[in-house]
């Protein structure tokens, strides 16, 4: 059970969670009791639709609320229907994150509905949650048109090959997305590919994380030929262990041809590491970002390799299995 984590700044910040002893804290009360009339920012942790209706209640009369973050909840679907007429009105909202709230197709659409008709939306989370290729199209088709919205956060959602074309299609036309989290999908390499074409002529992302997805090299090899032509894209992850030595070669010898790209994620496979330090002189901005830990074979090539003369010019970061940066 988690610990009590609840504050209230003078900038209008409101970080809930549980009581101690596992009692929990009606955020609502929270809410409602907090000296600022400008709460800004409100983070809530398991949260059921019971409290959320109290909850939307009691955020009416908080109008400069600019990010709602819901998570590791069970809001459900009617929980999305309870939400719809704040996100819908508000002329603040810019970020709104729903991970892991058991939220599925149905929800998604209603979500959606609720997004399209935000004129301050910028920011959309509903990873962690079933909603699959049916709420997916209903994302997209949301996003695809939103005048403002430029991160898009859809991870382990059980999309497959369908909802990736759905997202390729709209990449394809003009929009605003500046950030595309997909990992841990059910999609393949067939997919996989559509996406990559989409990417090569789209002209607004920046960012693309397909980590967990299971890719293999002829996506590392699509994905190649789309960094060739794109001109915007600067952080791409295809942490996939079945990327092999010709995939990973693949990508980093079409980073000569896309001096945009900053950071690029591969796994943590020693030979990732090895044949992007043989490629990394090509590109100086190149950051290359390897998740191994201080004692794996990649953390000590890494270590030893990082006084060479192409280790000064390029940037390494070596993120430990914890998440911390060595």
């Amino acid at each position: 059970m988690p610990t009590a984590a609840e504050e209230v700044d003078a900038g209008g910040i409101v970080t809930l969670g549980w009581g101690e002893g596992g009692v929990k804290i009606n955020p609502a009360d929270v809410v409602a009791k907090s000296s600022s009339t400008s709460l800004t920012s409100l983070t809530i942790g398991f949260l059921d639709e019971a409290s959320l209706t109290t909850l939307v209640h009691a955020l009416r009369r908080h109008h400069s609320l600019t990010k709602l973050e819901l998570v590791h909840g069970s809001i459900k679907d009617e929980g999305a229907g309870f939400l719809a007429p704040l996100i819908r009105t508000s002329r603040a909202l810019t970020t709104l994150n729903l991970w892991d709230n058991k939220i599925t197709a149905d929800g998604a659409g209603i979500v959606a509905a609720a997004v399209r008709a935000s004129a301050s939306m910028t920011t959309l989370d509903l990873g962690g949650n079933p909603i699959g290729d049916a709420g997916c199209f209903a994302i997209v088709a949301a996003v695809a048109t939103h005048p403002s919205m430029k991160v898009l956060k859809i991870r382990n959602c059980c999309i497959g090959d369908a909802g990736i074309a759905a997202i390729a299609a709209a990449l394809r036309v003009e929009s605003t997305l500046t950030s595309l989290d997909m990992s841990s999908n059910q999609f393949g390499d067939t997919a996989a590919a559509t996406l990559a074409a989409a990417v090569a002529t789209n002209r607004t992302l920046t960012s693309l994380d397909l980590l967990g997805v299971a890719l293999t090299d002829a996506s590392a090899t699509a994905f190649a030929a789309a960094l060739e032509e794109n001109v915007t894209l600067r952080n791409l992850c295809l942490h996939s262990v079945r990327i092999t030595p010709a995939g990973v070669s693949a990508l980093v010898a079409a980073l000569r041809r896309a001096p945009q790209m900053e950071i690029l994620t591969l796994h943590r496979y020693p030979y990732s590491v090895k044949v992007a330090l043989a490629h990394c002189a090509v590109n100086r901005k190149l950051l290359a970002f390897v998740a191994a830990g201080r004692k794996t074979p990649a953390g000590r090539l890494l270590r030893r390799d990082g006084d060479n003369a192409v280790m000064h010019r390029v940037a390494w970061f070596l993120v430990g299995d914890s998440g911390d940066v060595w």
